[in-house]
């Protein structure tokens, strides 16, 4: 009885020590994409054009905006493919029914 007590003790360790690795490693993947506010020095991620705190405009670093031609396209073909899929649903029902 003792034995498979000691057994359980050392599972939960060992699953203690996993639990304690994989947030350290989430937290240092974390630290890796924040940069620090010009202006007011607050902590903001790397993707954020603004600052949480202050508001104050931050360059994204590694990140690229979508230029607005692209994001109108990109648009413009989803309402597209949309429209003919319900169409097609429409059209489904009607002959179905």
């Amino acid at each position: 009885m003792a034995a498979s007590e000691e057994k359980r003790a050392e599972r939960e360790a060992r699953k203690k020590e996993r639990d304690a690795a994989r947030a350290k490693r989430q937290y240092e993947r974390l630290r890796s994409h924040v940069v620090t506010c010009p202006a007011c020095g607050a902590e903001a991620l790397d993707h954020m054009t603004k600052c949480p705190k202050c508001g104050a405009a931050l360059t994204p670093v590694g990140y690229k905006p979508m230029d607005e031609k692209r994001k109108k396209r990109i648009r413009a073909v989803t309402y597209t493919v949309g429209a003919v899929i319900v169409v097609v649903a429409i059209v489904l029902v009607t002959i179905f029914n």
